[in-house]
């Protein structure tokens, strides 16, 4: 499905499963992409070019993608996803908060891009927050695994990298057969079978970082004469 061009945010969810989907262009005084709280999940999805903005003179902000548990012993999980491109305000596109009071909560964040988001006043790069008067940011990113984000400092997961995605100039947000995230996902963590254009999911050894899994070769061109 496609959510676009709302002005309340894109989806809220706390439990099921959002996919193959885009959510782009949506804006909000709080979270202006996807909520995502309890046993909710958002696998093969593009979260792009939305934007959080002045309430009653005012800034809120929960980032793009917030993700919180309310209730005990669940777990939201962010998995094959792209969010890149996005505004927002102190609190960055991937907005992790921790309950007042709760125990050590460490959302399931795999396989995914979270890149060029910024600040909506600064400028400043903002992919990523943590909220929470209890724990670090260490502490709490020990399920972000294999993603590629800045910074990757404070985040305690494996297999993350810090470098430019190298997006293809064809299209938007697929990757280019230069990007460091082509082949650099974590196969353990695959559940679908297809990616956000409904190609296969995994192109080769190893899955790609991302919505979009790069399909076919670069190609070798021989000569004969």
């Amino acid at each position: 499905c496609t959510t676009s061009e709302t002005s309340g945010g894109g989806v809220w969810l706390s439990a099921g499963l959002l996919t193959h989907s885009v959510v782009t262009n949506n804006h909000a005084w709080g979270c202006a992409g996807v909520a995502l709280t309890d046993t909710a999940r958002m696998e093969n999805c593009l979260v792009a070019d939305n934007w959080n903005f002045y309430r009653n003179g005012v800034y809120y902000s929960y980032g793009i993608v917030y993700v919180r548990r309310v209730t005990s012993g669940t777990v939201p999980t962010v998995r094959n996803c792209t969010i890149v491109s996005n505004r927002t305000y102190e609190s960055g596109a991937l907005w992790v908060q921790e309950p007042n009071g709760g125990p050590l909560f460490q959302p399931i964040v795999e396989n995914s891009i979270i890149w060029d988001n910024t600040d909506y006043t600064t400028g400043a790069v903002m992919n990523w927050h943590t909220s929470s008067s209890k724990y670090t940011s260490d502490e709490m990113t020990s399920n972000m695994v294999a993603n590629c984000t800045w910074p990757t400092a404070g985040i305690s997961g494996a297999k993350n990298i810090d470098s430019d995605p190298l997006f293809s100039a064809k299209a938007p947000y697929y990757l280019s057969f230069a990007s460091p995230c082509r082949g650099a996902g974590d196969n353990t963590s695959v559940t679908s079978t297809t990616d956000l254009d409904g190609n296969p999911r995994r192109y080769g050894r190893k899955v790609d970082m991302g919505c979009y899994e790069l399909q076919g070769g670069a190609g070798l061109m021989m000569l004969v004469r």
